[in-house]
């Protein structure tokens, strides 16, 4: 064997297991690190509010889609798409506020209160409808009302 392996073998083998222990430790808390990096270790508030505040924007682009409906039979359909959306996101600002932190915490529970008995009572106006022509009717009345509502209840959530 020439004389330089030999002499690396045997370093191998007479090699301290705490070295091993403190390589593998390392190699842990760089992958620990890794993960935290890619968005592994966010904390539940900081999920929280990133899952309320894009709830909130999309209620706004929703909203946004009502006001713009024309007031058609037509539209029917779009108008109760838009509001279902809106009750969904409602329900996901419900279900993240628990988790999220500081005045947000506040802002998001009151605007969300109130929001919601708004979107309820004009999915209710929509819905109820006797024919497609009444519900345009209400649709384009609808579209302006939510907007105040919306501009109204979500005014002090700073995202």
């Amino acid at each position: 064997m020439p004389e330089g392996v030999g002499a690396g073998v045997r370093l191998m083998t007479r090699m301290p297991s705490n070295v091993l222990g403190r390589a593998v430790a390392a190699l842990a808390i760089a992958a620990a690190l890794a993960a935290a990096a890619c968005g592994g270790g966010g904390s539940s508030a900081d999920s929280a509010r990133n899952d309320a505040c894009e709830a909130k924007t999309d209620i706004d682009a929703q909203v946004a889609k009502m006001q713009g409906l024309p007031a058609s039979p037509a539209s029917v359909g779009s108008a109760k798409s838009a509001l279902e959306q809106i009750h969904s996101d409602l329900a996901t600002i419900r279900e993240s506020i628990p988790d999220v932190t500081g005045d947000l915490k506040d802002q998001l529970r009151a605007a969300n209160s109130a929001f919601t008995s708004q979107v309820s009572q004009i999915t209710q106006d929509v819905t109820s409808a006797q024919s497609a022509t009444d519900a345009a009717g209400t649709i384009s009345a609808a579209g302006e009302h939510l907007s105040a509502q919306y501009r109204q209840s979500f005014a002090a959530v700073k995202c």
